[in-house]
């Protein structure tokens, strides 16, 4: 099960000390993650999110990655993504993110596992300190939509991609794209905040500059940077919104619901799509 590997208790306690954790959720939501939490990520797997499982499903059955290839993942938040290509799939992987607070909890999770093949720094994806030709794979997932310049970003991707490497890449789909003047302003954890985080969550920005990609846009974007779309498709149809309701303690529940997608016709919310270095 994806991120399994994280369901013990000394990796559930470094969670609850993050900023992130003590700001947003209230203490007993934490009491409750301390205490369920390790059992119900050891059988169903990490993240305890629908939405955010459903990605991971689709981003490595695209990626497809092989034992011994250096995978980067850029936006890595936690590492769950490295953790997974090192310990269950033999990969070299390497994990960047903006948040010092994100990569110093992967790198405490690293060392509590441990994962000698799961690497992580704080650095900005659009100038990596890696040299060129240094990954067979990225992952750039759920970031793109942050960055103003994506472009560049796809530029410097192409840059530390051998030739013929693989880009995979999830971002909200929408039938126009939308550019913000300022970021979007978002309430995350709904549901599981106290008033007065929850509060504070309505005046913090999401950081999307805007609203998603098209396919066609997308392709466009890529094309400018070097890239060539090998695939995509789209995800996170009724049945995972309605699945994500059920929230991280009903998610076995919800999980299951969400695979009924697969009958519904027609375009989902996010679109995952898997590009390649000429």
């Amino acid at each position: 099960m994806f991120g399994s590997c994280l369901g013990r208790r000394e990796i559930t306690a470094l969670m609850m000390e993050h900023p992130q954790a003590q700001r947003r959720l209230s203490p007993r939501m934490r009491y409750l993650v301390g205490r369920w939490a390790t059992a119900y990520v050891k059988l169903f797997g990490y993240p305890l999110s629908v939405g955010n499982r459903q990605r991971t499903r689709a981003v490595m059955r695209l990626l497809s990655p092989r034992p011994g290839e250096r995978v980067l993942d850029v936006g890595c938040g936690i590492g769950y993504y490295v953790f997974e290509l090192a310990t269950r799939h033999g990969c070299e992987a390497y994990g960047v993110d903006l948040d010092a607070h994100d990569v110093a909890l992967a790198r405490r999770i690293a060392e509590a596992l441990p994962a000698p093949g799961a690497h992580f720094a704080v650095g900005d994806g659009r100038a990596l300190e890696y040299p060129a030709n240094s990954f067979d794979a990225v992952l750039l997932c759920e970031v793109i939509e942050h960055v103003r310049e994506d472009v560049a970003l796809l530029r410097e991707l192409y840059r530390v991609l051998v030739p013929g490497g693989r880009l995979a890449i999830t971002t909200p789909r929408c039938n126009e794209v939308v550019e913000y003047d300022q970021p979007k302003m978002t309430l995350e954890f709904p549901g599981l905040c106290s008033k007065q985080t929850a509060e504070e969550g309505e005046r913090e920005a999401s950081g999307h500059v805007r609203n998603g990609y098209t396919v066609d846009v997308l392709e466009e974007r890529l094309s400018r940077a070097g890239f060539q779309l090998h695939s995509s498709t789209t995800i996170l149809k009724k049945f995972s919104t309605l699945g994500g309701r059920w929230g991280m303690f009903g998610f076995p529940f919800g999980y299951a619901l969400s695979m009924l997608d697969a009958f519904v016709i027609g375009p989902g919310g996010s679109l995952v799509a898997l590009a390649v270095r000429h």
